[in-house]
């Protein structure tokens, strides 16, 4: 008769740790060129986090920049494609916008303004 105790020793125990040992993640962070392209990177992080709150999505865009209405906002997520283009204090990136419609490729450009970024030009498909 077989011992149960006994099967789960010698088979499932096996099982689990050959499995287990297969689950490592093979993730690599996306490459943003450094540190000034991941700070542009996080500026996006910052807006898909700031949608509904209209007074701290104004603090991430620059003075005289033209930011679209929370409306046209609402059911878009925003995010980096590759390596940002920086040249001193100004720089741009391909934006993915994902909505429920599909997904579309905007170009946006950003300036340094004192020690963080600013979305200068902030496009919508």
């Amino acid at each position: 008769m077989i011992n149960f105790w006994n099967l789960v020793r010698r088979f499932w125990i096996p099982v689990l740790i050959i499995s287990l040992a297969g689950c490592t993640s093979s993730f690599t962070p996306l490459d943003l060129g450094g540190e000034e392209g991941t700070n542009i990177g996080r500026i996006l992080e910052a807006v898909n986090d700031s949608i509904d709150q209209p007074k701290k999505l104004k603090t991430l865009v620059a003075d005289g920049a033209k930011l679209p209405t929370s409306k046209s906002l609402g059911g878009l997520q925003f995010y980096i494609k590759g390596k940002p283009l920086i040249q001193g204090s100004e720089g741009s990136c391909r934006v993915l916008v994902s909505s429920a419609q599909g997904d579309k490729e905007v170009d946006w450009s950003f300036v340094k303004s004192g020690d963080s970024w600013k979305i200068k030009e902030f496009k919508l498909p």
